[in-house]
């Protein structure tokens, strides 16, 4: 079983800084994450919002978009 480590503090700014020194390397490693992700996988489709006809082109526009997405996956990966 993982203990969570104790820390103790003689005052309020001490506190602060130590919680502010162990967030920073956090957000940096989110941000790696998230940019190597965009990086990795290709976006679902445009960002916004988009209107359609009818529903039937709304479903052929989004089933070639996960076709195309779909081979732009395993381009990749070969």
């Amino acid at each position: 079983m993982n203990k969570l480590p104790v820390w103790k503090f003689r005052s309020i700014e001490e506190m602060n800084q130590a919680v502010d020194e162990r967030q920073m390397p956090l957000e940096a490693r989110l941000r790696a994450v998230w940019s190597w992700a965009g990086a990795v996988v290709p976006p679902l489709g445009p960002r916004g919002v988009e209107r359609y006809r009818s529903v039937e082109e709304a479903d052929a526009i989004r089933s070639e978009r996960e076709r195309m997405r779909s081979e732009s996956l395993r381009q990749r990966r070969v």
